[in-house]
């Protein structure tokens, strides 16, 4: 009987000391999570089928990387016809340029065949007529001139329109390239080759691949333990085979997700529960967007 009651003393201090040691090991757990990635939707800016597609779902591109292309052809040939028209009107403006200046020399001419008949009709040396021609050539080479520059502003405000838009052509021509916005990986690819695309249609999903992060919920009480830049583990698989990657809390929400109607007591405040945010590097591919996840202190 009594090696019965030291026996059944030595269970329960053990059972104490195993109880103890796990209550000790799960103090350290501060919520459940799922794995999440900053994201890019990468749209067309321009319609049209898709010519190329030069990224996978699950392939790792730099910020800047050409990962697909719209047809370029209509774009193409519209700023060609441009060009083209533009060269026409660059060559009608040098004409009207030269003929202009031409115009203003016989203008300056008569200008001067004006004053000297004036001086001529002073002295009795010529007749009122011929003055009267004189003023009337100088007066119509004037008209001339005046009708030459107008024409030649003409001509240069429709270059300056073939410009502007040559310029939205070529625009629309660099629009036609899908750049990836960041470094990151294609989480998915939601058109194919040959397929139309409109304008902010997506046609990729970019996550960021080099920091992830996972927002837990700790109640009240715990909150106040957890401050920005506390440090924390993000642990992956089951208890036996778990493995930890190191995180930082970078967000501490300052409202409660949850309001009971009535906060006045103890117990109303115990439901308060508040989301955090763990951010982390990737742990070298271990964790990925959507993995279930523990955070621990």
């Amino acid at each position: 009987m009594k090696h019965n009651i030291q026996y059944f003393a030595m269970a329960a201090a053990l059972c104490a000391a195993f109880t103890t040691g796990c209550k000790k090991k799960e103090s350290g757990f501060l919520g459940s999570a799922v794995v999440e990635a900053e994201t890019w939707q990468v749209p067309a800016l321009v319609q049209g089928p898709l010519i190329a597609v030069n990224a996978d779902e699950g392939d790792d591109v730099r910020k800047g990387d050409l990962i697909a292309v719209v047809d370029t052809l209509p774009y193409a040939l519209q700023y060609s016809e441009a060009l083209a028209n533009l060269q026409d009107l660059s060559a009608a403006a040098s004409t009207q340029s030269s003929q202009t200046r031409s115009l203003q020399a016989d203008a300056k001419g008569w200008e001067q065949e004006a004053g000297r008949a004036r001086a001529l009709s002073q002295s009795g040396a010529s007749t009122p007529q011929q003055v009267d021609k004189a003023v009337a050539a100088r007066d119509a080479a004037r008209y001339r001139v005046e009708a030459s520059q107008s024409a030649l502003t003409s001509l240069e405000a429709r270059k300056q329109a073939l410009h502007s838009r040559l310029e939205l052509l070529a625009n629309q021509l660099e629009r036609c390239k899908i750049f990836a916005p960041a470094d990151g990986r294609i989480l998915t690819r939601y058109r194919n080759p040959g397929e139309a695309v409109s304008p902010g249609q997506s046609v990729f999903e970019i996550g960021r691949s080099d920091s992830v992060h996972a927002d837990f919920f700790v109640p009240q009480e715990t909150l106040s333990t957890l401050r920005l830049g506390d440090a924390v583990s993000i642990r992956i698989g089951s208890a036996s085979e778990a493995k930890r990657v190191s995180a930082v809390i970078r967000f501490i929400s300052s409202e409660a997700e949850f309001t009971p109607k009535n906060i006045q007591t103890r117990e109303s405040r115990a439901e308060l529960i508040f989301r955090v945010r763990a951010v982390s590097a990737s742990g070298e591919g271990l964790l990925k967007r959507g993995l279930p996840v523990e955070i621990w202190r």
